[in-house]
């Protein structure tokens, strides 16, 4: 990783070599310390760049925390909802399960009844 501070202190340096330099490597080095700043300017923009853009990332990632949290509650509330109604298929199917009962005995019955009213057909 760069050191930035590192990079302004060497600029620094440079600087003050070039004001004893005669203007042939003052020219260059000037040229050369105009590069490093670019660089530098170019490496600074990238940085805050990739700050906006992890910024953006972790508020889409809060945003999809909550609909998963969100979503969780649904589910929790529908197996609830599941459990409520299994539990009443249950009762249901019991239910059922008396009234056929209930009607084998009601028809025994009434073969009784009938077979009481008329002997003779039984």
């Amino acid at each position: 990783m760069i050191n930035i501070s590192r990079v302004d202190k060497t600029i620094e340096e440079l600087k003050e070599l070039l004001s004893v330099s005669d203007s042939f490597f003052k020219t260059e080095y000037q040229k050369f310390i105009s590069n490093l700043e670019k660089a530098l300017l170019s490496i600074t923009n990238e940085v805050t760049s990739l700050n906006k853009e992890m910024v953006l990332k972790e508020n889409e990632l809060k945003t999809l925390d909550t609909e998963c949290e969100s979503l969780k509650k649904e589910i929790e509330v529908s197996k609830g909802k599941l459990d409520r109604l299994n539990a009443k298929e249950q009762e249901l199917n019991k239910r059922e399960e008396n009234l056929v009962e209930l009607h084998k005995v009601l028809e025994n019955k009434r073969l009784m009844l009938k077979a009481k009213e008329n002997p003779v057909r039984f």
